[in-house]
């Protein structure tokens, strides 16, 4: 099995991975509307415009790279799918990050996060596009916030946050392993008493059967 995905061409592998991208865009926000962009076309892997009460408020592009090394053109390319799409976002899918950067960064106006992030990222997004259309915000306005919004990103108290998500949610799934183990030992201890309570209740119906003189002899 390691052999035939080793086998697969970067192309499959990168089909695959905006697959699941779609999907999971598409299972989150019903009512959105999400699009791949054809295979050959130019253009970001997926298009996601933002709906509200029927009507389009703003639009967000994603890439997503299942490959090596992180290469800034990656980046750039997305960036020039934004702008084509007059995208508010740009958000690409990756878990490979410029030097000392990781999980959540910036990188030519176009957010990068690892595949873990992006649906969370993507609900913050489309909850600043909401506002902006319901205030309507200003095309400067709305600059700065962005702006704002791509310093905390890179800066050492959001990676802090994270640290501290991470952490949490770490011991969360000790937890669970801890119930896990605990509701299997409790199992095993329950069909253990099981099983001595039948044997305790045979032996005294077979005293009660000995006595009144119904008892097999064999038993």
């Amino acid at each position: 099995m390691q052999r035939r995905l080793q086998q697969k061409t970067a192309h499959q592998h990168a089909e695959g991975a905006e697959l699941d991208l779609y999907e999971v865009l598409n299972a989150a926000f019903e009512g959105d509307r999400i699009r791949r962009v054809a295979k050959g076309s130019p253009g970001a892997d997926v298009i996601h415009e933002v709906v509200e009460e029927g009507k389009v408020v703003g639009k967000m592009a994603y890439d997503r790279k299942n490959r090596g090394d992180w290469k800034g053109e990656y980046a750039v390319k997305l960036r020039k799918d934004q702008i084509a799409e007059k995208a508010d976002f740009a958000i690409l899918s990756t878990n490979n990050f410029p030097k000392d950067k990781r999980e959540l960064s910036t990188f030519e106006n176009v957010i990068l996060a690892c595949p873990a992030r992006v649906l969370a990222l993507a609900e913050i997004l489309r909850g600043q596009i909401v506002v902006n259309h319901q205030l309507r915000v200003g095309s400067v306005e709305r600059e700065k916030k962005t702006a704002a919004l791509y310093e905390f990103i890179n800066s050492p108290l959001c990676g802090q946050l994270l640290d501290s998500v991470e952490s949490l949610v770490g011991k969360m799934k000790q937890v669970d392993i801890e119930e896990q183990n605990a509701v299997s030992k409790a199992c095993d201890r329950r069909a253990a008493l099981r099983q001595s309570i039948l044997k305790a209740n045979g032996d005294f119906r077979f005293q009660i059967r000995r006595i009144i003189g119904t008892a097999d002899a064999n038993e």
